[in-house]
């Protein structure tokens, strides 16, 4: 996918629908910690399943294939995920691999997708929730993102700064308002007037409210 995408044409609804659901999501969780399904709990990881050679080299080239994709070399981290599909490793390991290279090269459609497959066999995952707002966010989709990120947070080990990643997510993506509004529901759910005051006051600045961004940088 080349070029710039042009940021579709929303209407005002979109930053109450990401507070609501923010809200709902943490409310619901109680704001305290969640632990892994119960499924996964109780399936061993593919590694401990092996005899200790054959683990060795699965741990080898999976760690491969994740320095691949941070040294963005797609074409050979795309051949390396496709053979060891061939020799019979288990999607679900494969699968958030998939998922980079998916987004890696901009295919967002792909790559929801494939989140939705994962998400199917591990729906608390933390990391893939956030995977699949980013794209639902590349795609325009922000009801979607919204609550994709409303279960991240709910499901991040630590729920502050998942919190902030999902408030930097937005800000990074150009969409300061739902930023802003899910900053605002989670002071109503943390009943904390003053959280994420510096990340609130960027977005301020960046929606041209000049004078509530500087009262909130005022405080700190």
């Amino acid at each position: 996918m080349s070029g710039t995408r042009p940021r579709p044409k929303w209407s005002g609804w979109s930053g109450p629908v990401v507070l609501c659901l923010a809200c709902l999501a943490l409310l619901a969780a109680g704001l305290g910690g969640s632990g892994p399904s119960p499924a996964a709990a109780q399936r061993p990881p593919l590694a401990g399943r092996l005899d200790p050679r054959a683990a060795f080299d699965l741990r080898r080239r999976l760690h491969e294939v994740d320095q691949l994709l941070m040294l963005s070399n797609l074409s050979r981290a795309e051949a390396l995920l496709e053979e060891l599909a061939q020799k019979g490793v288990p999607r679900r390991e494969l699968l958030p691999r998939w998922i980079r290279l998916a987004q890696a090269q901009e295919d967002h459609t792909t790559a929801v997708t494939l989140c939705h497959e994962a998400l199917a066999d591990r729906p608390r995952s933390a990391r893939l929730l956030r995977g699949l707002a980013i794209s639902q966010i590349a795609l325009g989709d922000l009801a979607g993102a919204g609550a994709a990120l409303s279960g991240f947070i709910a499901n991040s080990p630590n729920r502050r700064s998942g919190v902030i990643v999902a408030v930097d997510l937005w800000r990074e993506a150009g969409y300061p308002a739902e930023g802003l509004a899910l900053s605002d529901s989670v002071r109503l759910a943390f009943a904390e007037p003053r959280l994420l005051a510096r990340q609130r006051a960027v977005l301020l600045l960046l929606l041209g409210r000049y004078e509530e961004g500087c009262h909130e940088l005022s405080g700190e």
